[in-house]
């Protein structure tokens, strides 16, 4: 019987089924359907990140919840990454443009007279600073434990739930050094170039989502 390691990429995961209208699925179910019943699971890794506290303390607690959870389940476990907060000054920029245009010599006075009522108007509801949440060494951290795991040969079969292109170089890594390497993604949310780099690949549509719903 092969033996199978599952890396999720929840992040990717969660755009794939939201596609579909789907909040939330089962994640120990998708990965019982993932491995099937002719493959060892030797473990499933659920990567994510939290939301930050301080800036929405409800979805980090709703997230930490099932964070638990997925780390009470047999033979799965997550590990967590860190979320990259980043702040634009975006009204400023909006401001400075109109107010660059309202300086424009050549248009009529009627439009910068407009474009100088605009300005007046924005400025009391503009926020100074628009944040930016990203998560940070997601993919890097996923890339590592697949390459080392490949390296102790503990499993037969790797299997990426992800259809982001980033890992396309991975995979050639991966199979490079002889381990046999699956990917699991959406139908609308799979690089392409990706699928054909994985020795098989299994497409989730809108129905398999379904089944796996968390109501």
């Amino acid at each position: 019987m092969e033996k199978v390691i599952v890396y999720i990429d929840a992040h990717n995961l969660y755009r794939a089924h939201m596609d579909y209208g789907i909040a939330r699925v089962d994640v120990k179910k998708l990965v019982q359907n993932i491995v099937g019943r002719n493959k060892r699971l030797i473990r499933a890794y659920y990567y994510v990140a939290l939301a930050d506290r301080n800036l929405d303390p409800i979805a980090h607690d709703r997230k930490s919840k099932f964070v638990e959870f997925i780390n009470r389940q047999e033979r799965m476990e997550v590990k967590l990454g860190k979320l990259k907060v980043e702040t634009r000054k975006v009204s400023k920029n909006i401001l400075e443009t109109i107010k660059k245009a309202c300086q424009d010599k050549t248009l009529p006075r009627e439009a910068i007279s407009k474009l100088a009522s605009l300005e007046t108007s924005l400025r009391g509801f503009l926020i100074d600073d628009a944040i930016e949440i990203k998560e940070k060494g997601i993919d890097v951290q996923i890339a590592v434990d697949m390459i080392k795991d490949a390296n102790k040969k503990i499993s037969d079969v790797q299997i990426l739930v992800s259809g982001d292109a980033d890992f396309i170089h991975l995979l050639k890594n991966l199979k490079e050094i002889g381990q046999v390497v699956g990917v699991v993604s959406s139908r609308g949310n799979a690089s392409s170039e990706l699928i054909n780099h994985a020795d098989f690949h299994k497409l989730l549509d809108k129905s398999d989502f379904k089944k796996l719903s968390l109501k």
